[in-house]
């Protein structure tokens, strides 16, 4: 439909007099990821504006071509353009991409010095973010707490990063932080949080984040939340604890929990989970080689090999059947 509307557009001659018109197909091909057509429209243009310029930034940057954006950045002020709040936020996110604090620095003292963060949550959010993902946390936080117009997307940034380098203690301390300015947590928050307890084997406090995001917050936990709640307690050897909560669950038709609960029936040695772990993993999905892989190597841990030498014909069946499902004739 789009390229029909461009060739209407086309034979009609409308893009010298209409330079929205030539915006926005540089935008609905940037977007669509036609990004060699999206240039050739934007070089076709009589005079690219700021809308046309940030169209093609934003499409670099969401098709995973962060070095191109920031080339086209340098590009459009060379060109003597300012860019808009749109434009900074693409820019931005390809600096966290790349890793550019410094020019994502330069960015932000642009941005302080037009004012553009007394009411936009976005530019604010972006700017936590991308002094995250280049590792400066300090300069994250700072930034945070600055900022006139704070939301639950810039602390999650932030509580993102601190996770990622492991501190759960800056974690928590933003969740308290977040809350004391009267900014309410959401799903991705729960998803941090729970997250960083798995990993550091905070039992208590993950059940307790598990428990108020229903109670207190009224999210219904995702497969995410549940996951990381069967990793947590798997990896601490409540293995249990983790049955029971799976049969809680709306329903447990994702792989991904059965694998975290596998994982941790290996790592405790627990034949008896793991077969029931193994069983539900492979009615989900019966081709899931991983699922296979590591009962084999419970039961041999376990000394049994005739078991082993069971799921090693199983998984042998499954992959013949699979091929066979993907042979073409």
């Amino acid at each position: 439909m789009g390229k029909y509307i461009h060739t209407e557009i086309a034979r009609r001659d409308l893009l010298p007099n209409h330079p929205a018109l030539g915006n926005s197909l540089v935008d609905m091909y940037a977007k669509c990821g036609h990004l060699i057509t999206a240039e050739q429209v934007f070089k076709g243009l009589p005079v690219p504006g700021t809308i046309a310029w940030s169209a093609l930034i934003s499409g670099y940057v969401q098709h995973g071509q962060a070095d191109k954006a920031l080339d086209c950045y340098k590009q459009m002020e060379c060109k003597g353009l300012f860019p808009n709040a749109v434009t900074f936020a693409s820019v931005l996110k390809a600096c966290g991409c790349v890793g550019a604090a410094e020019i994502g620095g330069q960015v932000h003292e642009v941005i302080l010095k037009e004012g553009l963060l007394a009411n936009d949550y976005v530019l604010g959010s972006a700017l936590v973010d991308m002094y995250t993902k280049c590792s400066c946390l300090s300069k994250a936080h700072q930034v945070l707490e600055q900022l006139p117009a704070q939301n639950v997307f810039s602390w999650n940034a932030l509580m993102a990063g601190y996770a990622h380098q492991g501190r759960s203690d800056d974690v928590l301390y933003c969740f308290k932080q977040m809350q004391s300015k009267g900014i309410s947590p959401d799903a991705v928050t729960f998803s941090t949080l729970l997250n960083i307890c798995s990993h550091n084997g905070l039992v208590e406090e993950g059940q307790m984040f598990f428990g108020i995001m229903s109670s207190k917050f009224s999210i219904e936990p995702s497969t995410e939340h549940y996951t990381c709640m069967v990793d947590l307690l798997g990896r601490s050897g409540h293995l249990d604890t983790a049955v029971t909560l799976i049969k809680k669950m709306p329903a447990a038709n994702h792989s991904v929990i059965w694998s975290a609960l596998l994982g941790a029936c290996q790592k405790w040695d627990d034949v008896h989970v793991g077969k029931w772990a193994f069983e539900h993993a492979i009615q989900v999905d019966k081709y899931d080689d991983t699922a296979y892989i590591v009962m084999i190597k419970i039961y041999t841990g376990a000394g049994l090999d005739t078991e082993a030498e069971r799921v090693k014909a199983m998984r042998a069946e499954a992959r013949h059947e699979k091929a066979q499902r993907h042979c073409v004739c």
